[in-house]
């Protein structure tokens, strides 16, 4: 059983007596028994209460030294329901704060994308579907996006200059690419690769040459 680095920071007036008392009482050998006995009272009372008591991150029963262990046993049997201590929740408030941000970020960046999308979907001459990239991610926008969703034609296209822009393949892609990028199945979500949604616009029919 290894301790825990973290030094404990208790904010409940007992810890002291419970430090004493699990020094007294903490078997010499630890036997299966005491093992099944800690395991239980750490899985009933819950790892906040555990961190609560010690006044430091609860590691599990397998992590922790005898003594640790002693110690939730003496407040199991005391009743004790001590607060977490103040940097612990500190820490989880600012996590929390953190999380929020994101997800707020996250929304902003899917708003944007779905409105570049409906304008680039407006200009575009030709029906196209949104596939993601299987082997590639999403990069530059501050957080973790998922893979990045190309626009692809489902007929056959043609840009300026005679450039094609086969049915299938990601508007981005070069005609004369050796290995096509690996898309998986059509979703309905906005595409969010900058450079086939440049391409929308530009694209018409291959029918519509003259």
């Amino acid at each position: 059983m290894n301790p825990p680095a973290s030094a404990p920071t208790p904010t409940y007036e007992q810890y002291e007596q419970i430090h004493a008392e699990a020094r007294r009482s903490m078997p010499r050998f630890v036997g299966r028994g005491d093992l099944a006995r800690w395991q239980e009272i750490a899985q009933r009372r819950g790892h906040d209460w555990c961190t609560a008591v010690l006044g430091k991150g609860w590691a599990g029963v397998s992590r922790s030294t005898p003594h640790d262990c002693e110690m939730l046993a003496v407040a199991d049997r005391l009743d004790l329901e001590p607060p977490l201590p103040a940097q612990i929740a500190a820490d989880r408030q600012a996590a929390r704060k953190r999380e929020q941000q994101a997800t707020a970020a996250r929304e902003r960046q899917h708003l944007k994308d779905l409105e570049r999308w409906v304008q680039a979907r407006g200009e575009c001459r030709v029906p196209v579907q949104v596939l993601p990239n299987t082997q590639g991610r999403r990069y530059g926008t501050g957080m973790a996006e998922g893979p990045l969703r190309h626009a692809v034609p489902i007929h056959d296209a043609v840009s300026a200059r005679g450039r094609q822009h086969p049915a299938g393949r990601a508007l981005c892609e070069s005609p004369r690419r050796a290995k096509p990028l690996h898309l998986g199945d059509p979703c309905d979500e906005p595409a969010t690769c900058v450079r086939c949604l440049a391409w929308m616009p530009k694209i018409r029919p291959t029918t519509a040459r003259s």
